[in-house]
């Protein structure tokens, strides 16, 4: 059935304005259904149909997706939101939690679940002049440095330092001359920390090798401040590779794991009641079962907990409205895909498609991509992967890259799209990037490469247009191996087929052979039996006549003649 707008109140507010002008620019577009909205504007019909209703202020993205799809004026539609959100009070520096952001020192009051973790890191901080906060993207480490460590460093100093002053950074492409000019602010370097957040800029944006040596010479120096660095997992390999960076992080690092049942519960509870909201039972269970143990998804939970508050329509959170905003992430999905050019596109799908494992009989789920499946990718690979990272739509660790919420893949329509376009292509990609990995796991054995019906499949999806952007140079290695021994298994076959009818062809000419000297053979025994037969029958006759002469007794009688012989 279509979805009919409710009448709206009659008051004359702001709000019930802007609602009322909202349907106004659907009929002006034809009053399409909420339906065709949805399909243009990548936002749900029920979401779209509450932007128009009156009862609370729609998000902006929400309504430049209303207005887009409607095709209306959108710059003017977001300065009249922007006012009536001013208004409202409902600005984004209000609500409990930050979203896909990192809560900042001033957000303090914000910061929860992390109590014990925050405690070990002053404790430890206290003790040695370096510490690095290691732990997967999305795990919450920026959090943790700003407002948790910094907050407090500030607030309360070490123990013995009450004066302590912290500065905070990130590396950028010139880390060296930023944490120059931070150390040039202050007297004593002695009373100062300096808090280093994204410490994996240093590789990722610093192109300039001797600048990144200074930098790092800078940081572990004895005499310098005190260093807290915040560092991506997976970059801890490269950090560690300069022998003087590499003791101090075997020396002090505190790591960052997913959040218990508890802490989750501070998280989801704690900055709504600030705020003077209240949190439904069932919405904290909820949610307590979705991330529990969930290392890189924090931002995931933060920004569906703000578009949750955003939904609310008292000052209770409920279940319903976080249900409802279960989407924020498929749409930030869309956006950043829509902003890369063709080929960036066509890696965003491979690397989706292959962080997705295929259900047979059940939904499909998250697959963990491992990093090696990546070992040799080119650039733009690792570029699109820095994006989705900083979107908060990937998230990765030492050994892992796998999408930040399990949501992305029933809720992002252009990824389900592409995950029922061809699943049995999608099943012989994903068969052969495991055989791949095997292969791989097994030294490279021959006996793991693909053979048979499995190769020849392979090779037909592998030479289809556009497959190429999808296979790594890891799997392409494996197939071009697995071609390779397929060929010298067919020529060695051939090779030994050639040798069996050389074989076959010398058998039968030596039987033929023998059978011709067999058949001389015979012949020339019948003549030499054939001649000496009558000598044979005569010797006899020969032998009796002296016989007959000294015993006549027993002489044969002729019995031709009828005469004794002798």
């Amino acid at each position: 059935m279509p979805r009919h707008d409710r009448p709206l109140r009659p008051d004359g507010s702001p709000l019930i304005n802007f609602a009322a002008d909202l349907r106004r620019l659907r009929e002006k577009a034809g009053k399409p259904s909420y339906r065709e909205l949805a399909r243009e504007a990548h936002y749900s019909s029920t979401t779209l149909s509450d932007a128009a209703g009156g009862r609370r202020l729609p998000t902006l993205p929400v309504v430049r997706a209303y207005v887009r799809a409607c095709q209306g004026d959108v710059p003017e539609w977001e300065r009249r939101w922007r006012a009536l959100a001013a208004a409202h009070h409902e600005s984004h520096c209000t609500a409990p939690h930050p979203g896909s952001k990192a809560l900042q020192p001033e957000h303090a009051d914000r910061f929860f679940g992390r109590d014990a973790l925050l405690q070990g890191a002053i404790e430890r901080l206290t003790e040695n002049r370096f510490l690095a906060v290691v732990g997967a993207s999305g795990v919450g480490k920026s959090s943790l440095l700003l407002a948790g460590v910094t907050a407090r460093l500030r607030a309360e100093g070490l123990a013995g330092r009450p004066a302590v002053a912290v500065e905070v950074m990130t590396p950028g492409a010139r880390p060296a001359q930023e944490f120059g000019s931070r150390l040039a602010r202050h007297d004593s370097p002695g009373d100062l920390v300096v808090v280093i957040d994204q410490f994996e800029e240093v590789f990722t944006r610093c192109q300039d090798e001797h600048e990144r040596a200074a930098f790092v010479e800078a940081v572990t120096e004895d005499t310098g401040p005190r260093v807290v660095i915040g560092l991506r997992a997976d970059f801890l390999a490269r950090c560690a590779a300069p022998p003087a960076l590499g003791n101090w992080i075997c020396r002090s690092q505190i790591r960052v794991g997913g959040l218990g049942p508890d802490e989750l519960r501070q998280v989801v509870t704690g900055p709504p009641e600030r705020v003077g909201c209240t949190v439904e039972e069932s919405l904290v269970t909820t949610v307590v079962a979705d991330y529990c143990g969930r290392a890189g998804a924090l931002p995931v939970l933060s920004q569906v907990l703000l578009e949750t508050w955003r939904r609310r329509v008292t000052e209770t959170l409920t279940l319903a409205d976080y249900e409802s905003a279960g989407g924020a992430f498929a749409r930030s999905a869309e956006v950043v895909y829509r902003s890369m050019d063709e080929r960036r596109r066509q890696i965003t799908r491979g690397l989706f498609l292959r962080m997705t494992r295929l259900g047979e009989g059940i939904p499909d789920s998250v697959r963990c991509l491992w990093r090696d499946e990546l070992d040799g990718a080119d650039p733009e690979t690792q570029a699109v992967l820095e994006i989705l990272v900083g979107a908060r739509l990937v998230t990765v660790d030492e050994h892992t890259v796998q999408p930040a919420h399990e949501s992305l893949i029933t809720t992002w329509p252009r990824l389900r799209d592409w995950l029922q376009h061809d699943r049995d292509d999608l099943r012989v990609h994903r068969n052969l990037t495991e055989a791949a990995h095997s292969w791989k796991s097994l030294a490279q054995d021959p006996g793991a490469l693909l053979r048979g019906v499995q190769l020849t499949t392979t090779r037909e999806w592998a030479v289809r247009d556009g497959h190429d952007l999808r296979t790594t140079p890891a799997e392409q290695d494996f197939l071009t191996q697995s071609v390779e021994a397929e060929r010298q298994d067919r020529a060695e076959g051939s090779r030994r087929e050639r040798q069996v009818r050389l074989m076959a062809a010398g058998l039968v000419a030596l039987l033929v052979a023998l059978a011709g000297v067999t058949l001389v053979a015979v012949g020339q025994w019948r003549d030499e039996d054939g001649a000496q037969g009558p000598a044979i029958s005569r010797r006899p006759v020969s032998a009796a006549r002296p016989l007959a002469l000294s015993r006549p007794d027993i002489a044969v009688p002729d019995t031709l003649s009828g005469r004794c012989l002798g």
